[in-house]
């Protein structure tokens, strides 16, 4: 943290929360609907009524980090849980670093509201700073879970992989597996809370729904659901429903390959709706691609600007990482076209101010993959709504589903996400939309158990 020096009027004193705020680089603002959120989860597992495993979902942009900062703050304030691991499968370095600078601007503001001196106010950072920890995939080997302890398991849905070693080997060593299928048993005798968070967690939903159905059974232990949270993101949040009612939502894009030189692309790089604008094109595979869209822009009169993931390791002259996408807060000379590969998914925040449109090229992607791309960096509170969103034909079905199901209740929306396909983690399965292994669903919504029918001859044997 950096602290600076302020003279002050010698006739106006100022007061501790003054201090601390003018202490901060940059203050962290709580929201209603996170501080709502996030006393509701923590009630739940405060509670005693054994709420020991939760679901966090919460749309792209709208608000997730802030409510489990919060959380986690509120836990170990009030002596609730000694220790946080806020940990996450993915070996995003960009999204952790993110993580970790929301995380200390937190707990400066924080400790802002809450402090009663100067000194109070220092002895809570410090408290928070050794009891509050990120681990991302690559750091989680170093993650020693306690007990008295609450884990938040951040973008939840890019870790439940069979391939995702680090992450299973984190809940392995630390004896806490079971819990991850219902098993809680462990979570009571260690008092551990787990929080699951991510706007995608359709795998998540699918294991919960077949817990909650009677389908998955454990050995010896009753399987208990865990416990849904649905967070309002508030009135000043745009989402995937607003930019679908808007229109904004194109389902036309085009793969971009030699086959197609990028035909659609370059049409749309030619509206005069979008000149001095960015416009943001991802493709998967940088050096092979990185041709091909240099002669679009060329051929559209626009300028190239190539973000891949090797940018993200760039360091300035003092060491610090550079955001790659920083430019995009400037003005364009002229319409740029911005094509990234590797990079920005997830939680990562973009600047959408001069954004004209963002086009995803795959055909067929995986619905969580595309809802977390570009299409979920242009969403968040009091977004850019002119900004166009393309992608592929094939996935309309499944973004309307998700648009729909984020404003019905917590178990229909629950359920609604165990049924969205393709998504990371799960299984196609036979059977259709309304099957649920050996359950099938009726029109009415009711739930029944397939059984296969036996003829028994009821006609009496000779012996």
């Amino acid at each position: 943290m950096t602290y600076l020096l302020y003279a002050f009027n010698s006739q106006s004193k100022p007061t501790t929360k003054d201090i601390l705020t003018m202490a901060m680089s940059k203050p962290y603002t709580f929201y209603d609907q996170q501080i709502e959120m996030s006393e509701r989860i923590l009630s739940a597992f405060t509670s005693g009524e054994r709420e020991l495993y939760g679901i966090l979902l919460a749309q792209m942009q709208s608000g997730k980090s802030g409510t489990y900062y919060r959380l986690a703050l509120e836990a170990v304030h009030r002596g609730f849980f000694d220790s946080v691991f806020i940990i996450c499968g993915s070996r995003d370095t960009a999204l952790r670093d993110q993580t970790k600078d929301g995380l200390s601007t937190a707990i400066e503001s924080f400790c802002s509201e809450k402090a009663t001196s100067f000194s109070h106010g220092m002895d809570m950072m410090r408290k928070f700073t050794l009891s509050i920890k990120v681990y991302w995939n690559q750091e989680l080997k170093s993650a020693k879970v306690c007990d008295r302890c609450l884990i938040i398991n951040d973008e939840s849905h890019t870790a439940q992989s069979k391939c995702n070693i680090p992450f299973k080997n984190f809940w392995k060593e630390n004896g806490l597996t079971t819990c991850l299928h219902g098993d809680f048993s462990v979570l009571v005798d260690r008092n551990i809370r787990v929080l699951s968070v991510s706007a995608t967690s359709f795998s998540e939903c699918v294991e919960n729904q077949k817990v909650s159905l009677g389908m998955d059974t454990g050995v010896d232990v009753e399987l208990t659901p865990k416990n849904v949270f649905i967070m309002d993101p508030g009135p000043t949040y745009t989402g995937v429903s607003d930019f679908l009612d808007n229109n904004q939502i194109h389902f036309s894009s085009e793969p971009i390959s030699e086959k197609t030189n990028g035909s659609h692309l370059c049409h749309i790089l030619l509206d005069e709706k979008y000149a001095g604008k960015y416009c943001l094109v991802r493709t998967k595979q940088a050096a092979l691609d990185e041709p091909l869209v240099r002669q679009i822009a060329k051929k559209t009169g626009s300028k190239y600007e190539g973000v891949h993931g090797i940018a993200l390791k760039v360091l300035d002259d003092q060491g610090n990482k550079v955001n790659p996408l920083k430019f995009l807060s400037d003005p364009p000379t002229k319409t740029t076209l911005v094509h990234i590969c590797g990079a920005f998914r997830m939680g990562q925040v973009l600047d959408k101010t001069h954004i004209g449109f963002v086009y995803e090229q795959s055909s067929s992607p995986q619905i969580d993959t595309l809802l977390q791309g570009l299409l979920g960096r242009v969403c968040g509170h009091n977004a850019n709504m002119d900004i166009d969103i393309y992608v592929s034909a094939k996935r309309k079905q499944e973004v309307e589903n998700y648009a729909k199901a984020v404003n019905l209740s917590d178990s229909e929306c629950l359920a609604t996400f165990s049924k969205i396909r393709p998504a990371l983690n799960v299984k196609s399965g036979g059977g259709n939309k309304h099957t649920y292994g050996p359950y099938v669903e009726d029109a009415s919504g009711k739930i029944w158990k397939k059984i296969v029918p036996i003829l028994f001859d009821n006609k009496k044997r000779k012996i």
